[in-house]
């Protein structure tokens, strides 16, 4: 196989696996949604089509497993497809289970490797999904639509005319022929309608491919690769298989209409001038590439990185752009300094000469021309930093679009989670979904898939009760469980809400006291209580299951989410139920900042934080029982000196700036020399290691090579809290064990 086969093959592998993702998402769902609702035809019909397009794709790229799992459970669904079963829970349970199986074998051919099971097994679940299946009630329905014939008609008579092919293709053919092996034109019709359409000439491409040596196509490699469909392909094929067999080969294609074979030959005296013998009939083949049909399309699928390296492309940008706007600003002060000294120049000659001094006048004269010049270059400068400004935030927005994927993408694979998890418990729980089109930044998405499952199972575990409890408590005996998602300015919400027994502040206050997390007799808050169920090795669970109960699972969620500059919030509500609220940045890459400065340091400090800012006189500051506060509007906020955390020399000046920054409804006033500017700035991770203090969450350019620290909020707004905890009376810190 040639380069650029081995190429092609290596991207039809890739494109195999994306589809075949998405293929198993479907599966999952509608499996799901037909335990419920069995006798949804579309839902079934989904179900067939997701698994043949599996199965037609696992043959296109050779992996053989694959395509006689599909093929064996391809069986059973249209035992289901004709109405001869129905979907009840046993049989739901067998799909998952050979769902689970599917995943397996998809995981292993792209790590490839063996599938690490019995095969064997696997086969035979899949050929006994339906024993003991019930049959499925008559039901009247419309006559289906027959569907396309795909099994490929031989034509009477031959059809196809090569003439005009490029020397080489002689060439290889003539050697073919030498070797004994038989050379077939090969045309094959397509039904653009059917449902493998889009990939069937690639299929028909890799099986020819297989039962020979592909001497020439049309199209070729590379337009079979590109976007669009084909309706007619042209192969020329030596094997050493018959003419039969290769029928045969075209027959297993999917949307294959037609098929047109014959047996081709070397005329001598045309041989030499590379023309091979063609069909003296038939109809004219299109020209190379006319039967490319929608040839653009509205979906292109690109490869994230590429994204990610476009990105980046975009980040230096937009950092190189924030350059301009100090220069501009340098400009503008020096035409404004240079226009002033003319000025007082020449106001001083005419103060201190009475009379008329020609020369200076001149002088002073031939600096108005060049002067106007620079203003006028000067605004030139500005009008195009503006336009870059524009251009930059533009194609910024469109990347980050680009980037964007629905959480749909977490929320899709709640419900088989909450099934599994229920049906262990002895628990009935509906899952209800809205929002599941909301956006955000992919590489957030794919962070958050652990944490919404952890969460969902501790629902499912501690919140919602078995069905006799909750009878008892005049609820419905099926619990509901909420996941929403909704958009807020530059931060996006998610919500997982049920209608259980809640949490019992006093519950979880004493198991925190049984556990030595917390000492006995410490004074908290119901609210503070909740926060304990954050701290490390804390569990109400009074066993531990395969669930629940090991005291690992909330410390990690809230630490996930501060790493993705997020936070977590619980409103709960003792037998009504409990909320989960979880905050987020739309995106990780770019973001708003404000610049501050603190001694010879400049810091930023996310704009999704701020609250407010405030100008500071002196006294305006206050000592309550040890710690700092400023008054607001009748409010105490606490004050947290950004100086004495990076141990930066502190100045007594008159005026300082407090930014008053917000999180989980907790109010902070960071205390800083200077506010610089807004600015849209680039985040850089920054390792451990690297970090030069408590309190920095990651670095960024600000295109003049200065790089300045983004100021970690919750980490400031956690000094503030304990700092309140350590000095209000009757009050002991909280002692977390390591």
């Amino acid at each position: 196989m040639g380069d650029t086969e081995d190429r092609y093959h290596e991207e039809m592998k890739k494109d195999f696996f994306d589809e075949t993702d998405e293929m198993l998402r479907r599966l999952e769902e509608n499996v799901l949604h037909l335990e419920k609702h069995p006798g949804d035809l579309e839902a079934i019909n989904e179900v067939f089509r997701a698994a043949h397009t599996i199965k037609g794709g696992s043959a296109t790229v050779g992996f053989a497993d694959i395509q006689t799992f599909t093929h064996a459970l391809e069986d059973t669904l249209s035992e289901i497809r004709s109405g001869k079963v129905t979907v009840d829970d046993r049989l739901a349970d067998k799909l998952l289970k050979c769902l689970d199986i599917l995943t397996t074998l998809v995981d292993a051919a792209r790590d490839g490797k063996p599938y690490p099971g019995d095969m064997g097994k696997a086969l035979q679940l899949a050929h006994s999904l339906i024993e003991g299946a019930p049959a499925a009630a008559p039901v009247k329905r419309s006559a289906p639509t027959p569907p396309p014939e795909s099994a490929p008609v031989p034509a009477q008579g031959p059809e196809l005319t090569l003439s005009g092919l490029d020397p080489a293709v002689v060439a290889r053919l003539e050697e073919a022929v030498g070797k004994g092996l038989a050379v077939h034109a090969i045309r094959l019709h397509y039904d653009p309608k059917g449902e493998m359409a889009g990939v069937a000439p690639a299929q028909a491409y890799a099986r020819f491919r297989d039962a020979g040596e592909i001497l020439f196509s049309r199209p070729t490699v590379e337009e079979l690769q590109g976007e669009g469909s084909f309706e007619i392909t042209d192969f020329l094929v030596a094997s050493s298989l018959e003419t039969a067999v290769l029928e045969e080969t075209a027959r297993q294609v999917d949307s294959v209409t037609q098929c047109r074979i014959q047996l081709m030959s070397l005329a001598k005296s045309e041989a030499s001038a590379g023309k091979p013998t063609a069909a003296p009939e038939g109809d004219e083949p299109e020209a190379p590439g006319g039967a490319r049909k929608n040839a653009s399309t509205s979906v292109l699928r690109v490869d994230s990185e590429r994204v990610d390296k476009i990105l980046n492309l975009v980040g230096e940008l937009t950092v190189n752009k924030s350059s301009y706007a100090p220069l501009d600003a340098s400009l503008q002060l020096a035409l404004m300094n240079l226009t002033t000294m003319l000025e007082q120049r020449k106001n001083r000659q005419a103060e201190g000469n009475q009379g008329d001094d020609e020369a200076l006048s001149k002088e002073l004269e031939a600096f108005r021309a060049p002067l106007a010049n620079l203003r006028e270059v000067g605004s030139s400068l500005r009008t195009a930093w503006q336009e870059l400004d524009r251009i930059s935030a533009n194609l910024r927005e469109l990347v980050m679009k680009i980037r964007m994927v629905t959480v749909g993408q977490i929320f899709n694979r709640i419900p088989r989670v909450v099934r599994d998890l229920a049906r262990e418990r002895g628990k009935e729980i509906e899952v209800i979904i809205t929002g599941d089109d909301t956006e955000m930044d992919k590489s957030v998405v794919e962070e958050l898939l652990d944490p919404m499952i952890h969460l969902v199972r501790n629902s499912v575990d501690h919140g919602i009760e078995d069905p006799a409890t909750r009878v008892k408590l005049g609820k419905n005996p099926k619990g509901r469980l909420h996941l929403a998602a909704r958009h807020e300015g530059n931060t996006i919400i998610l919500e997982i809400s049920d209608d259980g027994k809640g949490m019992d502040a006093e519950a979880i206050y004493q198991s925190a006291v049984r556990k030595g997390v917390i000492e006995a007799g410490t004074t908290l808050s119901e609210r503070e209580r909740i926060q304990l169920i954050f701290l490390p090795g804390f569990s109400t669970a009074k066993e531990v299951t395969a669930i629940s109960g090991r005291g690992v699972g909330m410390d990690v969620v809230r630490k996930r989410m501060e790493a993705l500059s997020g936070t977590i919030a619980i409103e709960t509500e003792i037998h009504r139920g409990s909320t989960i609220v979880l905050k987020l940045p739309l995106t990780l890459t770019i973001m708003q900042a404000l610049l501050v400065q603190c001694a010879s340091e400049t810091y930023a400090i996310p704009i999704s934080s701020i609250h407010e800012t405030l100008r500071l006189g002196p006294g305006e500051i206050k000592t309550i029982e040890g710690r700092d506060v400023i008054t607001v509007r009748e409010e105490l906020i606490s004050v947290v000196r950004v100086h004495r955390v990076f141990n930066l020399p502190e100045d007594e000046a008159e005026d300082m700036y407090a930014v008053i920054v917000t999180q989980e409804d907790n109010k902070v006033a960071l205390l800083v020399d200077q506010l610089i500017s807004e600015m849209d700035i680039v985040i850089k991770a920054l390792k451990n290691r690297l970090l030069p203090a408590r309190g920095v969450a990651g670095a960024a350019n600000l295109g003049d090579g200065t790089i300045t620290f983004i100021l970690d909020i919750h980490t400031f707004v956690g000094m503030a809290l304990e700092r309140e905890r350590g000095h209000q009376a009757g009050r002991a810190a909280i002692r977390i064990n390591g």
